[in-house]
């Protein structure tokens, strides 16, 4: 259990690197934008750029298959919400080739050919800096995609510069009222798929759909992924809802079987970062 003490540690710590950041921001001029992704860190950091620069910052999200619809949703309304002016970066990674192969240098892949993309429209837009929202525990995570990172001299990591932690930016989220403050870790599409197993159109819309479903049988912000190969689909949740998916089983198979989806397993030992590697 966290103390009273440890959590105005967390606070005090979070106020401060908010400060550097703002700082941070404001020295770029407003010549950035920032990848957003709708997730936790880089809600943050699209928050914080707009404020620092008196909304001159943008937001630019890639827009492609491997955006669930209901996360385009939430970062279409957290953009208006905050006033933050919102890019649509229209791009398909299933037209990378090297993407849908699926090998262990996918997210390489993927993020190279994003960071491009963002490129290309800041280079349009006279935007100098692309603001990564990698934080400093993402150092310690086996992570391809932050070589691409590394490679793209236009790309700047403010919160990683600034020592953010995932539980300060969670902290600093909820005093500012941001509703991503507790939003689960999340991942594309491309992520449920084992490794090895070509990534098609097809393959992420079934699998998108599935998740929809499944969420609707769930408290918000739960846990989950359907990793799916093309044969058979394995459900992983929070320990605490495996239950409720098991009374529900003969349903669930019902409808994911109407979409194409012939064998279901549910995981008895939950959900587990990095499922998709396992086939």
């Amino acid at each position: 259990m966290t103390s009273v003490t440890e959590n105005a540690e967390l606070a005090g710590s979070a106020q401060k690197k908010y400060e550097a950041l703002l700082s941070y921001l404001k020295a770029l001029d407003g010549k950035s934008a920032v990848a957003f992704s709708g997730g936790t860190d880089s809600a943050l950091l699209a928050f914080a750029a707009s404020r620092a620069n008196c909304g001159r910052s943008p937001a630019f999200t890639v827009w492609s298959p491997l955006l669930c619809a209901s996360d385009k949703k939430e970062i279409l309304r957290f953009t208006e919400e905050y006033g933050i002016e919102l890019v649509q970066i229209i791009f398909d990674e299933c037209a990378l080739g090297d993407f849908c192969t699926n090998d262990s240098r996918r997210c390489y892949t993927c993020k190279a050919g994003r960071l491009a993309a963002l490129e290309k429209e800041a280079k349009n837009r006279g935007v100098e800096w692309i603001l990564d929202g990698s934080n400093v525990d993402d150092l310690s995570d086996y992570r391809p995609g932050m070589e691409a990172l590394r490679e793209c001299r236009s790309a700047v990591s403010p919160l990683l510069e600034c020592g953010f932690t995932k539980a300060e930016i969670r902290e600093i989220s909820r005093q500012l009222g941001l509703p991503t403050a507790m939003k689960p870790a999340s991942a594309c599409l491309a992520s449920r798929v084992p490794t090895g197993v070509a990534i098609t159109l097809v393959l992420l819309e079934t699998i998108e759909a599935g998740e929809e479903y499944l969420r609707s049988l769930l408290p918000k912000e739960t846990q989950l992924r359907l990793r799916y190969d093309g044969r058979c689909a394995k459900i992983e949740t929070e320990g605490a809802y495996i239950a409720l998916l098991e009374q529900n089983r003969a349903k669930i198979c019902r409808h994911l079987a109407a979409l194409g989806i012939a064998r279901v397993v549910i995981d008895k030992e939950g959900y587990k970062m990095g499922g998709a590697c396992r086939r």
